[in-house]
């Protein structure tokens, strides 16, 4: 047994590494707001040429609830912090939508009970940063970012 396992992670780590290579692109959408579960999270990624053309399309989701659940607590097991990571092949440029969609609305009324929180959006090419973003989402609207990232010549 300890052969195989030693054999699967030899295997996993390979993959990793030509993962890596095929898909060089990391998108990164992360937040620690205490009420992140609130919201649907989506990524949306063409991938394009010099030109701008789309040559692929990738997409990423983490739902918690239908739109209008209007969930009164976290669901059982949910994280304290959530990520959701998408990856790409090897292009000339990114053109992504980020998306926080909320699925319940703020209990309170009053814009001071709902003060925006922080989402942090990191894009990286082979391991180098290309983009790292901090937004501050407002409750009531979520976010809807359209972002353009191009890699390094």
């Amino acid at each position: 047994m300890q052969v195989f396992r030693a054999k699967l992670l030899y295997l996993h780590k390979k993959l990793q590494i030509l993962m890596k290579k095929l898909q060089p692109y990391e998108v990164t959408v992360e937040c620690s707001f205490a009420e992140h579960w609130r919201y649907n999270f989506a990524i949306t990624c063409s991938l394009c040429n010099a030109q701008g053309e789309q040559t692929d399309f990738t997409s990423a989701a983490d739902e918690m609830a239908p739109v209008g659940s209007a969930l009164t607590v976290a669901p059982d097991g949910t994280p304290a912090r959530r990520r959701l990571t998408l990856h790409a092949a090897d292009c000339h440029h990114l053109r992504m939508f980020v998306y926080l969609i909320p699925n319940t609305l703020p209990t309170s009324n009053r814009i001071a009970d709902s003060a925006p929180f922080p989402l942090s959006i990191k894009v990286r090419y082979e391991g180098e940063v290309l983009l790292n973003e901090r937004r501050m989402i407002n409750q009531w609207s979520g976010l809807s970012a359209e972002l353009i990232v191009t890699r390094p010549e």
